[in-house]
Protein backbone atom coordinates (compact mmCIF):
# COMPACT_ATOMS: atom_id res chain seq x y z
CA UNK A 1 0.00 0.00 0.00
CA UNK A 2 1.28 3.44 -1.01
CA UNK A 3 1.55 5.86 1.71
CA UNK A 4 2.19 9.64 1.85
CA UNK A 5 3.60 11.10 5.14
CA UNK A 6 2.24 13.31 6.80
CA UNK A 7 4.69 14.98 9.26
CA UNK A 8 3.79 17.43 12.55
CA UNK A 9 5.15 20.92 11.29
CA UNK A 10 5.91 23.31 14.12
CA UNK A 11 4.27 26.80 13.71
CA UNK A 12 5.79 29.51 15.76
CA UNK A 13 3.73 32.15 17.49
CA UNK A 14 0.45 30.99 17.18
CA UNK A 15 -0.50 29.20 20.57
CA UNK A 16 -2.91 29.15 21.23
CA UNK A 17 -4.76 29.21 17.55
CA UNK A 18 -2.74 25.65 17.00
CA UNK A 19 -1.80 22.69 18.71
CA UNK A 20 1.14 20.80 16.76
CA UNK A 21 -0.16 16.71 16.91
CA UNK A 22 2.49 14.18 18.19
CA UNK A 23 3.83 11.57 15.12
CA UNK A 24 3.41 11.34 11.40
CA UNK A 25 0.40 10.58 9.97
CA UNK A 26 0.33 8.09 6.71
CA UNK A 27 -2.00 9.22 4.07
CA UNK A 28 -3.20 5.49 2.85
CA UNK A 29 -3.28 5.54 -1.51
CA UNK A 30 -6.99 4.95 -0.99
CA UNK A 31 -7.39 7.91 0.47
CA UNK A 32 -4.90 9.98 -1.75
CA UNK A 33 -6.98 8.12 -5.20
CA UNK A 34 -10.42 9.48 -3.88
CA UNK A 35 -8.95 13.01 -3.07
CA UNK A 36 -7.51 13.52 -6.56
CA UNK A 37 -10.70 12.24 -7.44
CA UNK A 38 -12.92 14.56 -6.06
CA UNK A 39 -10.50 17.92 -6.67
CA UNK A 40 -8.70 16.69 -9.90
CA UNK A 41 -6.00 19.44 -11.03
CA UNK A 42 -7.61 21.98 -13.78
CA UNK A 43 -10.91 20.41 -13.40
CA UNK A 44 -14.20 21.93 -12.83
CA UNK A 45 -15.20 18.99 -10.71
CA UNK A 46 -14.90 20.47 -7.66
CA UNK A 47 -17.83 23.02 -8.81
CA UNK A 48 -20.26 19.81 -7.98
CA UNK A 49 -20.16 20.72 -4.62
CA UNK A 50 -21.01 24.36 -4.87
CA UNK A 51 -24.66 24.22 -4.40
CA UNK A 52 -26.54 25.77 -2.44
CA UNK A 53 -27.79 22.90 -0.57
CA UNK A 54 -23.98 22.03 0.74
CA UNK A 55 -22.33 24.35 3.22
CA UNK A 56 -18.36 24.45 3.64
CA UNK A 57 -18.42 24.97 7.20
CA UNK A 58 -18.55 22.88 10.34
CA UNK A 59 -21.56 23.21 12.24
CA UNK A 60 -21.12 21.79 15.55
CA UNK A 61 -24.27 19.53 17.21
CA UNK A 62 -22.19 18.49 20.11
CA UNK A 63 -18.81 18.32 22.09
CA UNK A 64 -16.09 17.76 19.41
CA UNK A 65 -12.77 18.53 18.79
CA UNK A 66 -11.33 19.37 15.51
CA UNK A 67 -7.57 18.10 13.60
CA UNK A 68 -6.49 19.66 10.25
CA UNK A 69 -4.17 17.72 8.21
CA UNK A 70 -2.25 19.33 4.83
CA UNK A 71 -2.61 17.28 2.02
CA UNK A 72 -1.09 19.32 -0.62
CA UNK A 73 -1.04 22.59 -2.71
CA UNK A 74 -0.76 23.36 -6.42
CA UNK A 75 -1.20 27.29 -6.17
CA UNK A 76 1.69 29.90 -7.86
CA UNK A 77 0.92 31.71 -4.96
CA UNK A 78 2.45 31.22 -0.94
CA UNK A 79 -1.03 31.06 0.83
CA UNK A 80 -2.23 31.14 4.26
CA UNK A 81 -4.39 29.14 5.91
CA UNK A 82 -6.73 29.22 9.33
CA UNK A 83 -9.72 29.22 10.61
CA UNK A 84 -12.38 31.17 12.42
CA UNK A 85 -15.74 30.63 14.56
CA UNK A 86 -18.51 32.83 13.58
CA UNK A 87 -22.22 33.88 14.34
CA UNK A 88 -25.11 34.46 11.83
CA UNK A 89 -27.92 36.36 11.85
CA UNK A 90 -30.24 35.41 9.13
CA UNK A 91 -32.43 38.21 9.96
CA UNK A 92 -30.43 41.20 8.76
CA UNK A 93 -28.43 39.03 7.51
CA UNK A 94 -25.18 39.27 8.63
CA UNK A 95 -21.60 37.70 9.75
CA UNK A 96 -20.28 37.94 13.04
CA UNK A 97 -16.13 37.22 13.16
CA UNK A 98 -16.15 35.85 17.03
CA UNK A 99 -12.52 34.71 16.85
CA UNK A 100 -10.00 32.93 14.26
CA UNK A 101 -6.70 31.61 14.22
CA UNK A 102 -4.04 30.80 11.74
CA UNK A 103 -3.29 27.05 10.57
CA UNK A 104 -0.69 27.35 8.44
CA UNK A 105 0.94 30.81 7.42
CA UNK A 106 3.05 29.43 4.33
CA UNK A 107 1.55 26.80 2.37
CA UNK A 108 4.09 25.92 0.33
CA UNK A 109 5.30 22.51 -1.08
CA UNK A 110 7.36 21.69 -1.10
CA UNK A 111 9.40 24.35 1.09
CA UNK A 112 7.57 24.86 5.06
CA UNK A 113 5.06 22.10 3.92
CA UNK A 114 7.14 19.35 2.01
CA UNK A 115 5.64 16.55 4.19
CA UNK A 116 2.44 18.03 5.37
CA UNK A 117 1.26 19.11 8.27
CA UNK A 118 -1.18 18.39 11.08
CA UNK A 119 -2.75 20.09 13.80
CA UNK A 120 -5.37 20.49 16.41
CA UNK A 121 -7.44 23.39 16.97
CA UNK A 122 -6.28 24.51 20.30
CA UNK A 123 -8.19 26.57 23.42
CA UNK A 124 -5.94 28.84 25.50
CA UNK A 125 -4.16 26.50 27.21
CA UNK A 126 -2.37 25.09 24.42
CA UNK A 127 -4.17 21.47 24.42
CA UNK A 128 -6.83 20.51 22.23
CA UNK A 129 -9.89 23.07 22.00
CA UNK A 130 -13.67 21.40 22.37
CA UNK A 131 -16.37 22.92 20.34
CA UNK A 132 -19.64 23.26 21.41
CA UNK A 133 -23.42 22.95 20.06
CA UNK A 134 -23.73 25.89 18.61
CA UNK A 135 -20.26 26.99 17.48
CA UNK A 136 -19.97 27.31 13.70
CA UNK A 137 -16.51 26.71 12.48
CA UNK A 138 -15.24 28.54 8.97
CA UNK A 139 -11.89 28.11 6.97
CA UNK A 140 -10.09 30.94 5.21
CA UNK A 141 -7.52 31.26 2.97
CA UNK A 142 -5.04 34.47 1.92
CA UNK A 143 -4.21 34.25 -1.38
CA UNK A 144 -0.18 35.29 -1.13
CA UNK A 145 -0.87 35.83 2.52
CA UNK A 146 3.26 35.16 3.03
CA UNK A 147 4.27 37.35 0.36
CA UNK A 148 2.10 40.26 1.11
CA UNK A 149 1.43 43.11 3.43
CA UNK A 150 -0.11 43.48 5.56
CA UNK A 151 2.10 39.96 5.60
CA UNK A 152 -0.11 37.39 7.60
CA UNK A 153 3.07 35.67 8.90
CA UNK A 154 2.55 38.52 11.62
CA UNK A 155 -0.50 37.25 12.67
CA UNK A 156 -1.96 37.02 16.49
CA UNK A 157 -4.70 36.22 17.80
CA UNK A 158 -7.19 38.79 17.39
CA UNK A 159 -6.14 40.24 13.79
CA UNK A 160 -8.79 40.86 12.22
CA UNK A 161 -8.56 38.57 9.25
CA UNK A 162 -10.95 37.01 8.14
CA UNK A 163 -12.83 40.28 7.77
CA UNK A 164 -16.30 40.62 8.17
CA UNK A 165 -17.16 42.65 4.80
CA UNK A 166 -16.44 41.41 1.14
CA UNK A 167 -15.08 44.66 0.53
CA UNK A 168 -12.43 44.20 3.41
CA UNK A 169 -10.99 40.38 2.55
CA UNK A 170 -10.49 41.86 -1.02
CA UNK A 171 -7.73 44.20 0.47
CA UNK A 172 -5.80 41.46 2.33
CA UNK A 173 -3.40 39.47 0.72
CA UNK A 174 -4.16 39.09 -2.98
CA UNK A 175 -8.03 38.41 -1.87
CA UNK A 176 -9.13 36.45 1.82
CA UNK A 177 -11.39 33.96 0.66
CA UNK A 178 -13.22 32.33 3.23
CA UNK A 179 -15.74 29.31 3.54
CA UNK A 180 -18.83 32.03 3.86
CA UNK A 181 -19.26 33.74 0.59
CA UNK A 182 -21.08 36.40 1.59
CA UNK A 183 -17.49 37.54 2.81
CA UNK A 184 -15.95 36.50 -0.19
CA UNK A 185 -14.52 39.07 -3.07
CA UNK A 186 -16.70 38.69 -5.29
CA UNK A 187 -19.93 39.85 -3.09
CA UNK A 188 -18.30 43.06 -2.91
CA UNK A 189 -19.13 43.69 -6.50
CA UNK A 190 -22.22 41.66 -6.73
CA UNK A 191 -21.09 38.64 -8.40
CA UNK A 192 -22.25 36.21 -5.60
CA UNK A 193 -22.81 33.30 -7.90
CA UNK A 194 -18.85 33.24 -8.16
CA UNK A 195 -18.20 33.90 -4.41
CA UNK A 196 -17.78 30.97 -3.44
CA UNK A 197 -14.24 29.39 -3.12
CA UNK A 198 -14.08 25.96 -1.05
CA UNK A 199 -15.56 22.89 -2.29
CA UNK A 200 -16.02 20.39 1.10
CA UNK A 201 -16.69 16.80 0.33
CA UNK A 202 -17.38 14.10 3.32
CA UNK A 203 -14.79 10.48 2.02
CA UNK A 204 -14.93 7.16 3.27
CA UNK A 205 -12.16 6.48 5.72
CA UNK A 206 -9.49 3.64 5.94
CA UNK A 207 -9.27 0.99 8.49
CA UNK A 208 -6.23 1.80 10.54
CA UNK A 209 -6.29 5.24 9.87
CA UNK A 210 -7.35 7.71 12.21
CA UNK A 211 -9.75 5.00 13.61
CA UNK A 212 -11.08 4.81 9.81
CA UNK A 213 -13.49 7.22 10.46
CA UNK A 214 -15.12 9.66 7.85
CA UNK A 215 -13.06 12.30 7.02
CA UNK A 216 -13.68 15.79 5.16
CA UNK A 217 -11.87 17.04 2.14
CA UNK A 218 -11.65 20.93 1.63
CA UNK A 219 -10.18 22.42 -1.29
CA UNK A 220 -9.64 26.23 -1.81
CA UNK A 221 -9.81 28.08 -4.83
CA UNK A 222 -7.01 30.82 -4.71
CA UNK A 223 -8.17 33.34 -7.22
CA UNK A 224 -10.51 36.08 -7.49
CA UNK A 225 -13.03 34.01 -9.61
CA UNK A 226 -14.54 37.06 -11.61
CA UNK A 227 -11.14 37.39 -13.08
CA UNK A 228 -8.74 34.57 -13.98
CA UNK A 229 -9.52 31.83 -11.96
CA UNK A 230 -8.95 28.50 -13.18
CA UNK A 231 -12.34 27.17 -10.81
CA UNK A 232 -10.63 23.62 -9.85
CA UNK A 233 -10.50 24.11 -5.78
CA UNK A 234 -7.13 22.80 -5.61
CA UNK A 235 -4.80 25.59 -4.65
CA UNK A 236 -5.16 24.69 -0.95
CA UNK A 237 -6.23 20.75 -0.01
CA UNK A 238 -6.41 19.63 3.52
CA UNK A 239 -8.15 16.74 5.36
CA UNK A 240 -10.50 17.67 8.53
CA UNK A 241 -11.00 15.30 11.14
CA UNK A 242 -14.41 15.75 13.18
CA UNK A 243 -13.71 13.45 16.64
CA UNK A 244 -15.98 12.37 16.99
CA UNK A 245 -17.33 11.88 13.36
CA UNK A 246 -21.25 12.65 14.72
CA UNK A 247 -20.62 15.69 16.26
CA UNK A 248 -20.96 17.95 13.57
CA UNK A 249 -24.14 18.68 10.61
CA UNK A 250 -23.52 16.31 8.11
CA UNK A 251 -26.34 16.84 5.53
CA UNK A 252 -25.16 20.25 4.99
CA UNK A 253 -21.66 18.43 3.60
CA UNK A 254 -21.35 16.43 -0.26
CA UNK A 255 -21.05 12.93 -0.37
CA UNK A 256 -18.40 11.43 -1.61
CA UNK A 257 -20.58 9.26 -4.61
CA UNK A 258 -18.46 7.65 -7.56
CA UNK A 259 -21.42 7.33 -9.85
CA UNK A 260 -21.82 8.58 -13.36
CA UNK A 261 -24.60 10.50 -12.50
CA UNK A 262 -25.31 12.01 -16.09
CA UNK A 263 -25.02 8.43 -17.75
CA UNK A 264 -21.95 9.58 -20.21
CA UNK A 265 -19.87 6.76 -19.13
CA UNK A 266 -17.52 8.30 -17.19
CA UNK A 267 -17.81 8.33 -13.61
CA UNK A 268 -18.80 11.73 -11.95
CA UNK A 269 -15.37 12.58 -10.42
CA UNK A 270 -13.66 11.91 -13.90
CA UNK A 271 -15.86 13.71 -15.30
CA UNK A 272 -15.82 17.81 -15.22
CA UNK A 273 -19.41 18.27 -16.10
CA UNK A 274 -21.15 15.33 -13.64
CA UNK A 275 -24.79 16.13 -14.52
CA UNK A 276 -24.19 17.25 -17.89
CA UNK A 277 -24.41 14.17 -20.71
CA UNK A 278 -22.88 16.25 -23.54
CA UNK A 279 -19.87 17.82 -21.65
CA UNK A 280 -17.04 16.12 -19.62
CA UNK A 281 -13.81 16.97 -20.72
CA UNK A 282 -11.73 20.33 -21.16
CA UNK A 283 -8.69 21.51 -22.58
CA UNK A 284 -7.49 24.88 -22.84
CA UNK A 285 -5.37 25.92 -25.73
CA UNK A 286 -2.54 26.88 -25.26
CA UNK A 287 -2.37 25.21 -21.42
CA UNK A 288 -0.69 28.45 -20.18
CA UNK A 289 -0.59 31.84 -21.66
CA UNK A 290 -1.38 32.45 -25.43
CA UNK A 291 -0.54 31.85 -28.58
CA UNK A 292 -0.06 35.37 -31.30
CA UNK A 293 -1.19 35.91 -34.38
CA UNK A 294 0.68 38.70 -36.63
CA UNK A 295 -1.05 40.26 -39.71
CA UNK A 296 0.61 42.28 -42.55
CA UNK A 297 -2.35 44.16 -44.12
CA UNK A 298 -0.98 45.64 -47.30
CA UNK A 299 -2.12 42.51 -49.03
CA UNK A 300 -1.36 41.25 -51.92
CA UNK A 301 1.84 43.45 -51.43
CA UNK A 302 4.78 42.33 -49.57
CA UNK A 303 4.39 45.46 -47.13
CA UNK A 304 7.35 46.41 -44.73
CA UNK A 305 7.37 42.34 -43.63
CA UNK A 306 7.65 43.63 -39.47
CA UNK A 307 4.35 41.45 -38.32
CA UNK A 308 2.74 44.27 -36.57
CA UNK A 309 -0.39 45.78 -38.64
CA UNK A 310 -2.02 43.77 -35.87
CA UNK A 311 -1.32 41.78 -33.40
CA UNK A 312 -3.67 39.34 -31.40
CA UNK A 313 -3.05 36.92 -28.78
CA UNK A 314 -5.25 33.96 -28.65
CA UNK A 315 -6.67 31.61 -26.37
CA UNK A 316 -9.31 28.24 -26.59
CA UNK A 317 -11.24 26.36 -24.33
CA UNK A 318 -12.82 22.93 -26.02
CA UNK A 319 -15.72 21.26 -23.85
CA UNK A 320 -15.90 18.02 -25.29
CA UNK A 321 -18.15 14.73 -24.61
CA UNK A 322 -16.70 11.35 -23.63
CA UNK A 323 -16.19 10.71 -27.85
CA UNK A 324 -14.13 13.90 -27.89
CA UNK A 325 -17.04 15.82 -29.79
CA UNK A 326 -17.28 19.79 -29.25
CA UNK A 327 -19.93 21.01 -27.15
CA UNK A 328 -18.37 24.28 -26.96
CA UNK A 329 -15.91 26.56 -27.99
CA UNK A 330 -14.97 29.66 -26.52
CA UNK A 331 -12.36 32.36 -27.60
CA UNK A 332 -10.17 34.76 -25.92
CA UNK A 333 -8.77 37.69 -28.10
CA UNK A 334 -6.50 40.28 -26.70
CA UNK A 335 -5.63 43.34 -29.86
CA UNK A 336 -2.34 43.71 -28.61
CA UNK A 337 -0.79 46.30 -31.82
CA UNK A 338 -1.78 48.27 -34.30
CA UNK A 339 1.16 49.06 -36.22
CA UNK A 340 -0.97 50.41 -39.66
CA UNK A 341 -2.77 53.19 -40.77
CA UNK A 342 -5.38 51.53 -42.99
CA UNK A 343 -8.41 50.39 -40.70
CA UNK A 344 -9.04 46.48 -39.82
CA UNK A 345 -11.87 44.49 -38.61
CA UNK A 346 -10.75 41.47 -36.87
CA UNK A 347 -13.29 38.16 -37.01
CA UNK A 348 -13.08 34.24 -37.00
CA UNK A 349 -13.60 31.68 -39.23
CA UNK A 350 -14.47 28.32 -38.57
CA UNK A 351 -13.88 26.60 -42.19
CA UNK A 352 -14.89 23.28 -41.75
CA UNK A 353 -18.08 23.58 -40.17
CA UNK A 354 -20.87 21.81 -42.38
CA UNK A 355 -24.48 23.58 -43.36
CA UNK A 356 -26.04 21.44 -40.34
CA UNK A 357 -23.99 23.07 -38.07
CA UNK A 358 -26.16 25.18 -35.17
CA UNK A 359 -25.49 26.94 -32.39
CA UNK A 360 -25.27 30.11 -30.15
CA UNK A 361 -22.71 33.09 -30.75
CA UNK A 362 -21.94 34.58 -27.40
CA UNK A 363 -19.42 37.87 -27.56
CA UNK A 364 -18.05 40.45 -24.99
CA UNK A 365 -16.03 43.10 -25.60
CA UNK A 366 -13.88 45.79 -23.59
CA UNK A 367 -12.08 48.41 -25.90
CA UNK A 368 -8.96 49.32 -24.81
CA UNK A 369 -10.00 51.72 -21.65
CA UNK A 370 -12.86 50.00 -20.79
CA UNK A 371 -13.59 48.83 -17.39
CA UNK A 372 -17.18 47.37 -17.80
CA UNK A 373 -17.61 44.91 -20.66
CA UNK A 374 -20.35 45.63 -23.56
CA UNK A 375 -22.12 42.67 -24.24
CA UNK A 376 -23.67 42.05 -27.86
CA UNK A 377 -26.92 40.04 -28.47
CA UNK A 378 -26.77 36.39 -28.37
CA UNK A 379 -26.96 35.66 -32.24
CA UNK A 380 -27.31 32.06 -34.15
CA UNK A 381 -24.28 29.85 -35.76
CA UNK A 382 -24.38 29.98 -39.61
CA UNK A 383 -22.45 27.63 -41.36
CA UNK A 384 -22.22 28.25 -45.54
CA UNK A 385 -20.16 25.96 -47.51
CA UNK A 386 -17.58 26.27 -48.51
CA UNK A 387 -16.75 29.21 -46.59
CA UNK A 388 -17.54 28.16 -43.21
CA UNK A 389 -19.17 29.08 -39.91
CA UNK A 390 -17.86 32.81 -40.45
CA UNK A 391 -17.79 35.18 -37.19
CA UNK A 392 -17.47 38.90 -38.70
CA UNK A 393 -16.28 41.86 -36.08
CA UNK A 394 -14.83 40.37 -32.84
CA UNK A 395 -12.74 43.53 -33.56
CA UNK A 396 -15.40 45.55 -36.34
CA UNK A 397 -12.42 48.27 -35.82
CA UNK A 398 -8.95 48.02 -34.91
CA UNK A 399 -8.16 51.56 -34.87
CA UNK A 400 -11.70 51.98 -32.33
CA UNK A 401 -10.47 49.48 -30.07
CA UNK A 402 -6.74 50.35 -29.98
CA UNK A 403 -6.15 54.11 -30.09
CA UNK A 404 -2.75 55.70 -30.95
CA UNK A 405 -0.72 55.85 -28.45
CA UNK A 406 0.29 59.43 -29.37
CA UNK A 407 -1.23 62.03 -31.56
CA UNK A 408 1.13 62.43 -34.20
CA UNK A 409 1.05 58.20 -35.06
CA UNK A 410 -1.11 56.31 -35.91
CA UNK A 411 0.01 53.40 -33.93
CA UNK A 412 -0.51 51.68 -30.41
CA UNK A 413 2.28 49.53 -29.12
CA UNK A 414 5.24 49.32 -32.37
CA UNK A 415 6.56 52.61 -32.24
CA UNK A 416 10.26 52.42 -29.96
CA UNK A 417 9.28 55.16 -27.03
CA UNK A 418 5.83 55.62 -26.95
CA UNK A 419 3.38 55.00 -24.08
CA UNK A 420 2.16 51.73 -23.62
CA UNK A 421 -1.66 51.39 -24.43
CA UNK A 422 -3.86 48.39 -22.60
CA UNK A 423 -4.74 45.70 -24.84
CA UNK A 424 -8.60 45.41 -26.35
CA UNK A 425 -10.22 42.51 -25.45
CA UNK A 426 -12.83 40.29 -26.86
CA UNK A 427 -14.23 36.83 -25.66
CA UNK A 428 -16.52 35.02 -27.88
CA UNK A 429 -18.71 31.57 -26.49
CA UNK A 430 -19.84 29.42 -29.24
CA UNK A 431 -22.12 26.63 -27.76
CA UNK A 432 -23.02 24.54 -30.35
CA UNK A 433 -26.62 22.94 -30.68
CA UNK A 434 -25.34 19.61 -30.85
CA UNK A 435 -21.77 18.36 -30.69
CA UNK A 436 -19.89 17.95 -33.71
CA UNK A 437 -16.47 16.19 -33.83
CA UNK A 438 -13.26 18.20 -33.53
CA UNK A 439 -11.98 17.30 -36.74
CA UNK A 440 -14.89 19.78 -37.89
CA UNK A 441 -12.92 22.79 -36.49
CA UNK A 442 -9.75 21.71 -37.83
CA UNK A 443 -6.42 22.98 -36.17
CA UNK A 444 -6.32 25.78 -33.29
CA UNK A 445 -5.90 28.90 -33.80
CA UNK A 446 -8.35 27.49 -36.75
CA UNK A 447 -8.78 30.77 -38.81
CA UNK A 448 -8.45 34.10 -38.03
CA UNK A 449 -8.93 36.49 -40.30
CA UNK A 450 -8.31 40.64 -40.54
CA UNK A 451 -10.67 42.73 -43.04
CA UNK A 452 -8.24 45.52 -44.66
CA UNK A 453 -10.18 48.64 -45.69
CA UNK A 454 -7.49 50.57 -47.98
CA UNK A 455 -7.79 54.11 -47.98
CA UNK A 456 -8.79 53.53 -51.70
CA UNK A 457 -11.97 51.80 -50.32
CA UNK A 458 -10.55 48.39 -51.67
CA UNK A 459 -11.56 45.41 -49.04
CA UNK A 460 -9.08 42.40 -48.40
CA UNK A 461 -9.52 39.48 -46.33
CA UNK A 462 -6.27 38.32 -44.71
CA UNK A 463 -5.95 34.67 -43.54
CA UNK A 464 -2.97 32.19 -42.22
CA UNK A 465 -1.25 30.02 -45.24
CA UNK A 466 -3.16 27.11 -47.18
CA UNK A 467 -6.95 29.08 -45.84
CA UNK A 468 -9.30 30.07 -48.54
CA UNK A 469 -10.13 33.93 -49.34
CA UNK A 470 -14.04 34.83 -48.77
CA UNK A 471 -15.70 35.78 -51.86
CA UNK A 472 -17.29 39.23 -50.92
CA UNK A 473 -13.69 40.89 -51.20
CA UNK A 474 -13.10 43.41 -53.51
CA UNK A 475 -12.98 42.21 -57.13
CA UNK A 476 -9.75 42.40 -59.14
CA UNK A 477 -8.08 40.46 -55.59
CA UNK A 478 -6.76 37.42 -56.49
CA UNK A 479 -8.88 34.09 -55.73
CA UNK A 480 -6.56 32.53 -52.56
CA UNK A 481 -7.01 28.22 -52.35
CA UNK A 482 -5.02 25.73 -51.87
CA UNK A 483 -1.84 25.02 -49.83
CA UNK A 484 -0.13 28.10 -51.58
CA UNK A 485 -3.41 30.28 -50.29
CA UNK A 486 -1.77 33.21 -48.97
CA UNK A 487 1.93 33.05 -49.91
CA UNK A 488 3.70 35.70 -51.90
CA UNK A 489 6.18 34.00 -54.79
CA UNK A 490 9.00 33.86 -51.98
CA UNK A 491 6.48 32.15 -49.66
CA UNK A 492 6.34 35.10 -47.15
CA UNK A 493 2.70 35.07 -45.56
CA UNK A 494 0.60 37.56 -44.94
CA UNK A 495 -0.15 36.11 -41.32
CA UNK A 496 1.26 33.96 -39.03
CA UNK A 497 0.89 32.18 -35.50
CA UNK A 498 3.35 31.39 -33.25
CA UNK A 499 2.47 29.37 -30.19
CA UNK A 500 3.82 30.98 -27.42
CA UNK A 501 3.34 34.68 -26.05
CA UNK A 502 6.08 35.86 -28.71
CA UNK A 503 7.17 39.50 -28.62
CA UNK A 504 6.66 40.85 -32.08
CA UNK A 505 8.74 43.27 -34.14
CA UNK A 506 8.42 46.97 -33.54
CA UNK A 507 7.70 49.52 -36.13
CA UNK A 508 10.02 49.32 -39.38
CA UNK A 509 11.75 46.10 -38.07
CA UNK A 510 11.52 43.57 -40.58
CA UNK A 511 10.97 40.20 -38.79
CA UNK A 512 13.84 38.53 -40.68
CA UNK A 513 15.83 40.91 -38.50
CA UNK A 514 13.88 40.77 -35.14
CA UNK A 515 14.38 37.36 -35.25
CA UNK A 516 17.32 36.06 -37.53
CA UNK A 517 16.04 32.30 -37.76
CA UNK A 518 12.92 33.03 -39.48
CA UNK A 519 13.91 33.36 -43.27
CA UNK A 520 14.97 29.81 -42.34
CA UNK A 521 12.23 28.53 -41.17
CA UNK A 522 10.27 30.04 -43.91
CA UNK A 523 12.73 29.12 -47.10
CA UNK A 524 12.96 25.37 -45.48
CA UNK A 525 9.50 25.32 -44.79
CA UNK A 526 8.97 24.76 -41.50
CA UNK A 527 12.08 21.97 -41.41
CA UNK A 528 14.45 24.28 -40.10
CA UNK A 529 14.72 26.42 -36.87
CA UNK A 530 10.97 25.22 -35.88
CA UNK A 531 11.27 27.83 -32.85
CA UNK A 532 13.02 30.67 -34.40
CA UNK A 533 10.27 32.68 -32.13
CA UNK A 534 12.57 31.73 -29.16
CA UNK A 535 15.67 33.66 -30.56
CA UNK A 536 15.17 37.16 -31.00
CA UNK A 537 17.70 39.83 -32.00
CA UNK A 538 19.95 40.89 -29.61
CA UNK A 539 19.54 44.52 -30.79
CA UNK A 540 17.56 47.05 -28.55
CA UNK A 541 14.65 48.35 -29.17
CA UNK A 542 13.50 45.64 -32.09
CA UNK A 543 10.95 44.05 -30.58
CA UNK A 544 8.03 44.30 -28.05
CA UNK A 545 7.93 44.03 -24.41
CA UNK A 546 6.05 41.14 -23.25
CA UNK A 547 2.61 40.78 -24.14
CA UNK A 548 1.69 40.05 -20.44
CA UNK A 549 2.14 43.66 -19.66
CA UNK A 550 0.32 45.07 -22.40
CA UNK A 551 -2.89 42.45 -21.66
CA UNK A 552 -4.60 44.23 -18.81
CA UNK A 553 -7.02 41.67 -15.81
CA UNK A 554 -10.63 41.91 -17.52
CA UNK A 555 -13.78 41.51 -15.71
CA UNK A 556 -15.21 39.06 -17.35
CA UNK A 557 -18.95 38.30 -16.57
CA UNK A 558 -19.45 35.86 -20.13
CA UNK A 559 -18.07 32.68 -18.79
CA UNK A 560 -19.00 29.51 -20.72
CA UNK A 561 -19.09 26.28 -19.19
CA UNK A 562 -15.31 24.99 -17.98
CA UNK A 563 -13.66 28.53 -18.32
CA UNK A 564 -9.49 28.16 -18.24
CA UNK A 565 -8.96 31.83 -18.55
Amino acid sequence: MTLLRIRAAVVLGLVPAALDAQGTLSVPSSIQTTIGRVLPERSNAGAAYLQSAYSPNLIVESDCQVRVIFFWESAGYRNSLGWFRYAEDAEVPAVTILESGMLYPDVNQPGTLASGANLWIADGTGSPRTFHAGDRIGFFCVADGWNTEPRVRNFVDGTPIPAATPGANKVIGRGCFTTLPSLNPEAAVGDGSRAQHVAMVRIPGEPGFLGGQELIVCGFEDLDRTVNSDDDFNDAVFLVQVTPATAIDESVIAQFTPTDLDGDGVSGFDDAFPTDGDRTYVQRIPAQGFSVVAFEDLYPVAGDQDFNDAVVAVAYTLVTNRQNHVKDLIGEFHLLARGASYEHAFGLNLHKMPNSATGTIRVQRFLSGDVIPTDEAPRPLIAIEPVGARIDGLFPSTQAALPRAVPARPFANTWPGDPAVAAASVRVWIEFGSVVPTSLLGTSPYDPFLFVTATNGTRADVHLPGLASFPDRSSGLPLERGTKAFLDANSQPWAIVVPTSWRFPLEGVPITRAYPGFAAWRDSKGKQHKRWYDAPTQETLKVSVPIQDLIPTRAWTLRGPGDRF
